[in-house]
């Protein structure tokens, strides 16, 4: 029987780091979502109303600290970075479900002439399919032999 030693593969980091840079760029969305939460012409326009701002606001803080964990759990080599970011990520998915029967499904259908309901299946949809791709590309270490994972 012939062993083969070599280092751990790299995509743990790599799926880690790109995890944070994921967890800044919620930072800069979720200030982005403060700024336009305080104007109130921008949440009559869009129908934001006070649920919708309290749930979006979670979301943001969930997913940037599950990912940041993560990430450097999975940076670390820790299988539990894994499952932090994969928290993270249904977490998001339910609060965007959540989002998808606020105000701004309200607004979004009439400017479309579709009913709330078409408009709430759309955004239900997407956010399944980005929800599935996330997940598909955090597991990716699972995938490989010698993940080095512990």
């Amino acid at each position: 029987q012939v062993i083969m030693l070599q280092p751990p593969s790299s995509a743990a980091k790599v799926i880690g780091i790109l995890v944070i840079i994921y967890a800044v760029f919620n930072v800069i969305v979720l200030i982005g979502n403060f700024l336009a939460f305080s104007s109130e012409t921008i949440n009559d326009e869009l129908g934001y109303t006070t649920t919708d701002k309290i749930i979006a606001t979670i979301q943001g803080i969930s997913i940037i600290i599950t990912c940041m964990i993560g990430g450097i759990w999975m940076l670390n080599y820790r299988r539990k970075g894994l499952t932090m970011v994969m928290i993270g990520l249904i977490i998001g998915f339910v609060c965007q479900i959540f989002l998808s029967f606020g105000g701004s499904t309200e607004s979004t259908a009439k400017e479309f002439g579709l009913s709330e309901g078409v408009v709430s299946g759309i955004s239900i949809g997407m956010s399944a399919i980005c929800s599935a791709v996330c997940g598909l590309i955090v597991a990716i270490p699972l995938m490989i032999s010698n993940n080095g994972l512990r």
